[in-house]
């Protein structure tokens, strides 16, 4: 019998514990002014293969550890926000000791921005073609049409696409 006041409490402690959980993460994405109603997915071809051309050209980067260029295309809020510079930018993004293609399975753009949240799969190109090896890839891309030019928040969506 005195196992269930026990049980009891610890069941009350836990709902209470995930009561302030959720009430953290929901402030979270209040704060953040993100939400999935904010995304819609890209139709547009010609803005898909742009977007993904970007982001296959940071992940050659990635795997050339090209750090100098990697820094120069993040995002500048990203490298403020982290105090990120061009002799600590490695801490901040993965590096690669094979080859890897960008396969995407999703891509969102957020509002009417030129935000694109990118979902997706790094292939490993190597000898391996009936069983790739393949990474999990998140990525966004904010492409600047004025000066043609684009920057990169490395899993940058914060956990909104997070299924």
């Amino acid at each position: 019998m005195e196992k269930k006041p026990f049980l009891l409490t610890m069941f009350f402690i836990t709902l209470f514990l995930l009561i302030i959980f959720c009430f953290i993460v929901v402030n979270d994405f209040k704060k953040k002014g993100i939400s999935k109603s904010d995304i819609h997915n890209v139709t547009n071809v010609s803005v898909f293969y742009t977007v993904e051309k970007c982001a296959s050209k940071y992940v050659s980067y990635l795997m050339s550890k090209d750090y100098k260029v990697i820094y120069n295309l993040l995002d500048d809020n990203y490298i403020d926000k982290n105090g990120i510079t061009e002799d600590t930018v490695s801490k901040y993004v993965e590096s690669y000791d094979k080859y890897y293609g960008l396969e995407i399975n999703a891509m969102y753009q957020y509002k009417d921005l030129n935000i694109y949240y990118i979902k997706g799969k790094l292939v490993d190109s190597g000898m391996d073609i009936i069983n790739p090896e393949k990474k999990d890839f998140k990525v966004t891309v904010k492409l600047d049409d004025k000066n043609n030019k684009f920057s990169i928040i490395p899993d940058g969506d914060g956990g909104v696409l997070d299924d």
